[in-house]
């Protein structure tokens, strides 16, 4: 009755359908400020939001319903657009998958004969003869325990050797499997030293790090000796010794464990009589002839298994994909992302941190930290005032003066969740944001002039003359000089300029006039109020004078005046720190733009406060085995800044989903696991499950080189077939290098053999048969 997700169809049928999703993002507003015209502007409502807390079974809403049909037509979308992607993604794959096979060694091989993995899917059981080898199925084996074969379930090495690490397990169980002895001495000197845990910026350790590695290094030889004698690692495990075509009873660690589980705890529950030893040959026997046999080709298999439910992904919607508070990449898009680009700057980087259980009270401190703080986040309101000083001034020195005011929000409405104060919002915008503004300021002129040129079309004639000596073409350079000096200055040009500036939307001069009369008498009103507003400040400064210290206010203002000269003045709020005042001051000509706008721009794209490459934090609760526990979640990366916090954060458990970042940090077998985990997570959000054992391959094969490696025509180029390269694409390009190169074809990979015409390598094609014919 339903398809493969079950579950988020009996929820929409009986439950609610929740939050509607477009590419992991909340349904956008519109021009108007609304998602739907039947809803207010700015509505914050979760219905407005394209929450659907209907159900299928009762109906739902008229909105709720076009929210729905939104996501729908996002899915027909998908299936037209991204199907093409999907495919691609498939080919990409199988070419560079094409040639792993499994050998007669176990070991899982490229054509050109490098490792892979060492056995399939870690531990080399075929998928599909695991149906029966998990827990849930162990009764059912029980119930048939007489189709088994009756002997020993290990041969006698085996069973030694099993028993040495059984018999070390019980002698060590108060150490780990794997130490070392500086680990060993680590521990203890933890525990008997305060170690301080800031990271120091030169070495990326911490203090304590460091004291430690320099206490073992003066550690006396003799007291080495005691670490070193505990120094015993665990054997290693029969898969690792003996070959499982060789020998019976050569299993992988993770079976055998389950197998002991089920038998201390369950096989007591169960109704057949079976014993214990027979339990474990049943199962014994049955995981040997589920082992993956020679020539299969896992490689296919892989590429297929991710490639096909990848076109399933196309027809679903995003109702339960994500979460709707953080910005992620989800389906095709994020498959291709790691799949094919492999790029180290992805769309959406992200960390998670668990808090320690003990310092969740600082966690809210520290989410505040993390998270960006935008001018226009603490920007209450800007007034800009322009007026010309043109009276009592000389020609060169008149100009058109801004006056900016910035009034900022009180801290009662940010302290809540932004790390700033009104004093270290005030000291940005003297030291750099001012700066930064009349950078943009003068841009803005520069490129208002430049348009003006061109569309004056006034351009220099170009002289061609013969060749004169040096001293001549000099005096005719001064004299060229000097007519356009001349010509710059007639009357033409000046109407020239004039009516070019009518048609910038410039005032006339006599117009100007007016302007500056009423600018004046504004001016002298205005001055009428900052007297008033003045006198109020200073009756408030006269109760404050034994506070403040009027020189160091005067020093501060004096800074700010000095860093430019188109400053002219500067005030700011010595009580509160709640608004500054800055007087700009540029030439009369071509300085009238839209500050108003400028300024508003600009405040949306001003950084106040930010850790660098994190843009947001949030705080999630998860649910874990020790009970509920409190995890921060960003938007970007920055792991050396998170260590910083080791403190409050547990470090130990650090995510990312930038496979790049944590191949650089942590290497490359840690790149390894994050990227089964993130292709995992893809597929889990559609309820499609893809078995771990092609996953391992899949990235086994994109790292096994040192690198992480994409599937993608750069990439094949590390590939020793040059006949498998150019059945890939761009075939002219490789059969060019190739040829350029003299590169040689061993034709062992499957595209060179069906192009030489010889039966494939894999299969029942993977070994040869000597006949004896005399």
């Amino acid at each position: 009755m339903f398809s493969h997700e079950e579950k988020v169809n009996c929820m929409q049928i009986s439950g609610l359908l929740g939050q509607i999703e477009l590419e992991g993002r909340r349904p956008p507003l519109m021009l108007s400020g609304k998602t739907l015209p039947s809803f207010l502007a700015y509505d914050s409502s979760p219905r407005a939001g394209g929450f659907v807390a209907g159900r299928f079974l009762t109906g739902i809403r008229p909105q709720e319903y076009f929210f729905h049909c939104m996501a729908g037509r996002e899915g027909l979308i998908d299936t037209a657009v991204k199907t093409s992607r999907s495919g691609y993604l498939q080919r990409c794959l199988i070419k560079h998958l094409e040639g792993i096979i499994v050998n007669y060694d176990m070991t899982v091989r490229d054509s050109d004969g490098s490792i892979v993995q060492f056995y399939y899917g870690e531990d080399g059981l075929d998928i599909s003869k695991t149906g029966f080898l998990s827990p849930k199925q162990f009764p059912f084996l029980t119930d048939n325990s007489e189709t088994g074969s009756k002997g020993n379930a290990f041969d006698k090495k085996v069973a030694k050797r099993m028993k040495k690490i059984k018999k070390w397990n019980k002698s060590n169980k108060w150490r780990s499997k794997r130490c070392s002895a500086f680990l060993e001495f680590s521990k203890e000197f933890a525990e008997e030293h305060d170690l301080d845990n800031r990271t120091l910026e030169k070495t990326g350790r911490s203090k304590g790090t460091t004291e430690t590695i320099r206490s073992w290094q003066e550690l006396e030889e003799a007291q080495k000796e005691r670490y070193i004698k505990h120094d015993i690692n665990a054997p290693d495990p029969v898969t690792g010794v003996f070959r499982p075509f060789q020998y019976k009873g050569v299993l992988p660690e993770s079976f055998l464990q389950k197998i002991q589980d089920f038998s201390k705890y369950e096989l007591t529950k169960l109704p057949t009589s079976i014993s214990e030893k027979g339990f474990l040959k049943l199962l014994c026997d049955k995981a040997e002839s589920s082992y993956c046999q020679p020539g299969e080709a896992v490689g296919l298999l892989c590429a297929q298994s991710i490639g096909e439910p990848s076109t399933q992904m196309t027809l679903n919607t995003f109702h339960f994909a994500g979460r709707g508070e953080m910005n992620v990449t989800l389906g095709i898009p994020r498959l291709v992302e790691i799949l094919m680009v492999a790029s180290d700057k992805i769309k959406t980087p992200s960390m998670e941190v668990p808090i320690l259980a003990h310092c969740q009270d600082k966690a809210k401190k520290l989410q505040m930290k993390f998270n960006k703080v935008i001018l226009s986040e603490v920007l209450e309101k800007v007034t800009v005032n322009e007026f010309l000083s043109v009276s009592n001034v000389s020609k060169s020195q008149r100009s058109r003066n801004f006056k900016l005011r910035f009034h900022f929000l009180k801290p009662k409405f940010y302290t809540d969740r932004l790390d700033v104060t009104p004093s270290s919002i005030l000291h940005y915008m003297e030291k750099t944001y001012i700066k930064n503004l009349l950078t943009k300021i003068k841009k803005k002129i520069s490129d208002f002039q430049l348009a003006k040129m061109v569309n004056s079309g006034h351009i220099r004639p170009v002289l061609v003359t013969h060749t004169r000596p040096a001293a001549a073409d000099e005096d005719d350079a001064d004299e060229d000089l000097s007519d356009m000096e001349e010509n710059d200055n007639t009357a033409s040009d000046v109407k020239a300029r004039q009516k070019k500036q009518e048609e910038q939307e410039y005032e006339e001069k006599e117009e100007e006039k007016e302007v500056l009369e009423e600018e004046e008498n504004v001016e002298m009103d205005d001055n009428d109020d900052e007297e008033d507003e003045e006198d109020k400040d200073s009756e408030e400064d006269d109760t404050l004078t034994s506070s403040v210290d009027r020189e160091t206010s005067e020093h501060r203002i004096q800074f700010v005046v000095l860093s430019s000269s188109n400053i002219a003045d500067y005030k700011y709020d010595i009580k509160r720190e709640l608004w500054c005042e800055f007087t700009l001051q540029f030439g009369l000509l071509n300085s009238k733009i839209d500050l108003t706008s400028l300024i508003e721009e600009h405040a949306k794209e001003t950084v106040v406060h930010c850790v660098p490459g994190i843009n947001r934090c949030l705080l999630k609760e998860v649910k874990s085995q020790q009970g509920p526990e409190l995890h921060i979640c960003t938007e970007g990366i920055n792991i050396l800044e998170i260590f910083l916090y080791a403190d409050i954060l547990d470090l130990n458990r650090l995510y990312s989903n930038d496979i790049h970042a944590i191949a650089n940090m942590y290497g490359i077998e840690a790149a390894n696991k994050v990227i089964i985990k993130e292709i995992k997570n893809v597929f889990a959000a559609y309820g499609i499950e893809v078995d771990y054992r092609h996953l391992s391959l899949l990235a086994d094969y994109m790292t096994f080189e040192g690198t992480y490696k994409a599937f993608n025509r750069r990439a094949i180029e590390t590939c020793a077939s040059c006949l498998q390269q150019m059945s890939f694409e761009t075939t002219m390009s490789f059969l060019v290098k190739a040829s350029l190169q003299g590169a040689y074809d061993n034709l062992k990979s499957p595209s060179s053999q069906i192009v030489a015409g010889k039966p494939i390598s894999c299969g029942s094609g993977a070994f040869e048969l000597l006949y004896k014919l005399f």
